[in-house]
């Protein structure tokens, strides 16, 4: 989490979004327009836990349980990831809040908490939402996905491969329907063209789900002095507001211990991370860059 910015100083992260907070003071209304002064606050927080399994319902975050014993019933295609028949990958995705500076109350303002999640909790599972599963039906309700079912545009995705394996940060205004190196966030599902990489394949569906939830109107921007009081829902996913840490198979705990979305794995050693049959499930953490106002 270190280092952290108060009052616009102090961190000097090259990882930092541009456009962040530099102001020392904010101030931000109630419901009645009563205002509440105080001290700015920005940096990188744990936000939420994803992890990309083979076998539905099966759930590594609580030590490899299953939900359901029926592995079939509400399961969605059931899958190991090695389709003989297909060209493609399906894996299920489950999303847990994991608001870690909140759990451990270091920070309790719910303006560093867009969101309003306190503790440990399963938010979703691609099981129960028919949606993850079928192309079709996720392009009739993103009709966007349209736009971007061409080679040229799948294509485009490697220019901004090219810079994340430069060193240059993601923007959310460039080619946003990109995760540069893992592929193409469209469509909205846990169908992932076959690729040798289980770290890549599991990394472009935690990816996807991610932009799902923006599209339906419960991702927020979180940094910039305009979003000092909770943050503003955007449709669209900022990629420089987010990180990731791969904690599962092995943990990925040196270096920068955490990569930009679409980065490639021979940067960050994502190919090194998954272990035959028994670390082919992966858990990835999501830091979210969060600027907010301390009362």
């Amino acid at each position: 989490m270190l280092p952290i910015r108060l009052m616009g100083a102090g961190g000097n992260n090259t990882d930092d979004p541009p456009g962040r907070n530099t102001e020392a003071v904010c101030v931000c209304f109630d419901g009645l327009g009563v205002p509440s002064w105080g001290i700015t606050f920005g940096g990188w927080l744990p936000y939420r836990l994803f992890e990309t399994v083979r076998v539905p319902w099966c759930v590594p975050s609580l030590g490899g349980i299953y939900l359901n014993s029926d592995r079939h019933q509400l399961g969605g295609p059931f899958t190991d990831g090695e389709d003989k028949h297909e060209s493609k990958h399906f894996w299920h995705t489950h999303v847990y809040s994991f608001p870690l500076a909140a759990m451990m109350e270091l920070l309790t303002n719910k303006e560093c908490n867009p969101g309003g999640f306190n503790d440990f909790d399963i938010i979703m599972m691609s099981e129960l939402d028919p949606i993850a599963a079928d192309d079709e039906l996720s392009l009739f309700i993103y009709f966007e996905t349209a736009l971007f079912a061409n080679p040229l545009a799948i294509a485009s995705c490697a220019i901004e491969c090219g810079t994340l394996t430069g060193g240059v940060p993601p923007s959310s205004g460039q080619l946003w329907w990109c995760a540069g190196c893992w592929g193409p966030l469209y469509p909205f599902t846990n169908n992932a063209t076959r690729d040798p990489s289980m770290h890549n394949t599991g990394s472009l569906v935690s990816a996807r789900q991610l932009a799902v939830k923006h599209r339906r109107g419960m991702g927020h921007i979180t940094y910039g002095k305009d979003n000092m009081c909770g943050g503003k829902m955007t449709p669209f996913l900022p990629k420089e507001e987010y990180k990731w840490s791969q904690l599962f198979a092995r943990p990925e705990a040196s270096g920068r211990c955490a990569h930009w979305t679409g980065e490639s794995e021979y940067k960050t050693g994502g190919s090194a991370r998954s272990i035959p049959f028994t670390g082919e499930d992966q858990i990835f953490m999501l830091w979210r860059y969060t600027d907010c106002c301390l009362h």
